[in-house]
């Protein structure tokens, strides 16, 4: 893998039952080893229901993401990239490709818990923080949210 390259070329899919073993690899190395979240938090009970999405490239799988319908909006949650592809558009890409989805589904809103370490890069792609600071899994985390209406 270069770290040295700007942008990584990525192919987002919808992980089936296949790949989602591969998901809760890089989502262990993001989460609980980088960032010390206990695993009995990471793994939840959403994740049966939920959509998933792999970030793919040609170096293999590099990122992933979950989202869960909730009435006419979607929650965008467990958004990971692996360190050397970090800064290089992965998380962009799992961005877009759920609120694509969620386009499709008709969904209004996309909302998502976000560290704060991430807060720019949210922001960046148009969400608007809401609420107050809050910890999750021992982090400090900012809701936030972005229309998926048309303009």
């Amino acid at each position: 893998m270069n770290r040295h390259t700007q942008s990584a070329t990525v192919r987002v899919v919808i992980a089936g039952q296949a790949e989602f073993a591969t998901c809760l690899e890089i989502r262990t190395r993001v989460f609980v080893e980088e960032q010390g979240v206990p695993p009995e938090l990471e793994e939840d009970r959403h994740d049966p229901a939920a959509t998933h999405w792999l970030a793919l490239s040609a170096d293999g799988p590099v990122g992933t993401a979950r989202a869960r319908r909730l009435g006419d909006a979607v929650k965008a949650e467990r958004v990971a990239v692996e360190a050397g592809y970090r800064r290089r558009g992965v998380g962009r890409a799992l961005m877009e490709a759920i609120e694509g989805w969620a386009r499709q589904q008709g969904l209004t809103c996309l909302m998502l818990n976000a560290q704060l370490t991430a807060l720019p890069f949210y922001l960046g792609l148009g969400y608007q923080a809401e609420g107050a600071i809050f910890e999750e899994a021992g982090i400090p985390h900012r809701a936030l949210s972005k229309s998926l209406k048309a303009n």
